[in-house]
């Protein structure tokens, strides 16, 4: 999996943006965003052209993993079609407590894609 900055994801100045490719297609474009409460997460993903039904049965967990290696899903989204945009999380935890994040499936923890900060 691999992550390098890019300029696609909208958020407001002075956010950090990155571009993970992750397994079967799956890309993520983030945003992350540090702010006097806490951090704040801007995102959208495509699902490899996978199409999703919106049933719900698939679901993904956006993951903070803090600095000394807890972790923390701040969002939690259903696939539907094939692409999401337009997703923002918040925590209160603190841009230079961040490591990393990732992004899950929600049913098993399987790590589709995820960048060091």
């Amino acid at each position: 999996m691999q992550a390098g900055p890019t300029t696609t994801t909208t958020a407001g100045p002075g956010a950090d943006r990155y571009a993970m490719s992750g397994r079967q297609g799956f890309t993520v474009d983030l945003a992350v965003q540090d702010a006097s409460w806490g951090t704040r997460f801007d995102w959208g993903c495509s699902y490899g052209g996978k199409d999703w039904a919106a049933d719900g049965s698939v679901m993904y967990d956006l993951v903070v993993v803090r600095t000394d290696g807890r972790t923390q899903t701040v969002g939690t989204w259903t696939a539907a079609g094939e692409d999401a945009s337009g997703l923002a999380a918040t925590t209160d935890i603190q841009r230079a407590d961040i490591s990393g994040v990732q992004v899950r499936l929600h049913d098993g923890g399987l790590t589709l894609a995820s960048v060091d900060l």
